[in-house]
């Protein structure tokens, strides 16, 4: 997946920042030179690492650990599916 500016933003902390944590999820290290932002928008990471630094958003501020938000992330995505089954389903049915 490429980082995009939307993930980034996605990503900043109520208090305007990133965590040392959700930097190295990205590939890079909490003290940067000037533009290391820029340098990181258009960098190839896995899905699993961009989805870790979106769960660390405000985890270094509110003290939830990475698991429980990634729990949270794991239910919210079963519930969409479910609703994606259902809407399979019931389009399946009119089709017939």
């Amino acid at each position: 997946m490429l980082i995009t500016k939307e993930i980034m933003l996605k990503g900043l902390s109520d208090n305007g920042g990133y965590s040392a944590k959700q930097l190295s999820c990205l590939g890079t290290h909490f003290n940067q030179n000037k533009g290391w932002k820029l340098r990181l928008i258009g960098k190839e990471v896995s899905n699993r690492k961009v989805r870790e630094f979106l769960a660390l958003k405000n985890a270094h501020i509110n003290g939830e650990t990475v698991i429980q938000k990634l729990q949270y992330e794991v239910k919210q995505l079963k519930e969409e599916n479910s609703n994606l089954k259902k809407s399979v389903a019931i389009l399946t049915k009119m089709v017939k």
